[in-house]
């Protein structure tokens, strides 16, 4: 049950920190920071109202929404500067297909190694997430051929999204590549999650609406349509991908059913805001933060970087592995009190800071709107739900890297043609 008291201090307080965002005449901002802003709200914001919840959580998510907001104005340009995309262009037509190529590839290797699994394309394996769980904790050597396939896989993820610019005139390439991946992943470990799902289908779609602007009313019928379908759709993926059967369920069910769902992180705040505050907690994130946009982590000993394990493990009393562990997401705020206690606003300072610079880089840029849009599902979508370690890897590591290589190819054009 809500206090709707509390309800409309959250929904006003979180929409007054995005509001300026929401008048830009440019489609892309407005997006951007509507999933994000959507993200925040549905994930760490609505939950804060139900009447379980510690009362003191307002006063900390409004904390934390502030020092987000420092962070975006302090590193958010406001230049209308128009950007030449002349060589970004260049490097997609010369490149696209070959990066396209190589990732479809790499999804494809993990078929064909540790175990030949070429036959669960024709016969794809039974949904089964307690078993894809159980591999995160399995006891084998990993070989080096599966950690570069892994490792060039994460590398060239931020490549593949931005050379789906190539297709731009025929969309219909772009959906059949997403599903592609999305399937080769499924059939190798047997489960696929709703996010990556939810991510690509949004991708695609707003690409086709701004892409193809003769589609919007069919495609805004469509959605509306079609939300109905997908909300009773993803409660029985829900109940399937643990053994359940599906249910027979209506809209307003299924609508009640997620929203709950998807809502009641901050319930878990309770518990964290009875941690005794441990600069050890701090030391592991802030190494781990260093550390991210390496190549290999140092994995010096006395650091534990895994904090959702960690949370987890403080919630269930259970150590990871172990029968009965599971992971808990407790939402941004709830991770941010885990680690800093009252610094909690410190991590959202970062994160806040974190979107202004991403957002920097990828405004002004057409050709960057695929991956605009991947990121902003990462930034708000899985950060919100799965927490910081969901979501900051792919932005201070891999699109990092894909940064530093695209202006290197900006002062140094390679002459080479890939045929």
């Amino acid at each position: 049950m809500f206090d709707f008291f509390i309800l409309a201090i959250i929904i006003v307080i979180t929409l007054l920190i995005f509001w300026s965002k929401f008048f830009e005449k440019d489609l892309f901002t407005n997006i951007y920071f509507g999933i994000i802003t959507c993200s925040i709200l549905l994930y760490v914001g609505v939950g804060g109202a139900l009447i379980e919840v510690d009362c003191h959580y307002i006063l900390y998510y409004c904390g934390y929404l502030i020092a987000l907001w420092l962070g975006l104005c302090l590193f958010i340009q406001h230049d209308n500067k128009c950007v030449d995309e002349n060589i970004y262009n260049l490097f997609i037509k010369r490149y696209a297909r070959f990066v396209i190529g190589i990732y479809i590839f790499l999804c494809v290797v993990d078929l064909l190694y540790p175990q030949i699994k070429l036959v669960n394309l024709i016969s794809p394996p039974s949904l089964d997430l307690k078993k894809a769980f159980l591999q995160r904790f399995e006891q084998r050597e990993t070989s080096i051929f599966e950690i570069i396939s892994l490792t060039m896989r994460n590398f060239l993820e931020p490549f593949f999204y931005f050379s789906l610019y190539y297709y731009r005139k025929k969309v219909w390439k772009i959906g059949f590549l997403l599903f592609l991946v999305m399937y080769f992943d499924y059939c190798t470990v047997g489960y696929i999650g709703r996010g990556q799902v939810m991510t690509n289908l949004i991708v695609f779609i707003v690409l086709v609406y701004i892409w193809k602007p003769i589609w919007r009313k069919r495609i805004i019928l469509g959605v509306v349509c079609g939300v109905p379908f997908l909300f009773i759709c993803l409660v029985n993926y829900a109940s399937i991908r643990i053994g359940g059967d599906t249910q027979n369920i209506s809209f307003f069910q299924a609508t009640e059913m997620l929203f709950l769902g998807e809502s009641n992180y901050p319930l878990w705040f309770n518990d964290i805001h009875m941690k005794n505050d441990s600069w050890q907690d701090i030391r592991d994130y802030v190494y781990w933060l260093v550390t991210l946009p390496l190549p290999v982590s140092p994995g010096l000993s006395g650091f534990d970087v895994g904090t959702n394990y960690k949370i987890s493990e403080y919630l269930l009393g259970i150590p990871r592995g172990k029968e009965g562990f599971y992971v808990l997401l407790p939402g941004l705020v709830g991770e941010a009190y885990y680690i800093f206690g009252k610094l909690f606003w410190i991590h959202g300072f970062i994160y806040g800071s974190i979107i202004g610079v991403t957002y920097n880089y990828l405004r002004k840029k057409e050709c960057f709107l695929p991956l605009g849009l991947f990121v902003s599902m990462t930034l708000g979508y899985a950060c919100a739900r799965g927490g910081t370690s969901a979501a900051y890897p792919m932005i201070i590591k891999q699109l990092l890297y894909f940064v530093l290589i695209l202006n290197l190819y900006k002062r140094y054009t390679l002459r080479f043609v890939i045929r």
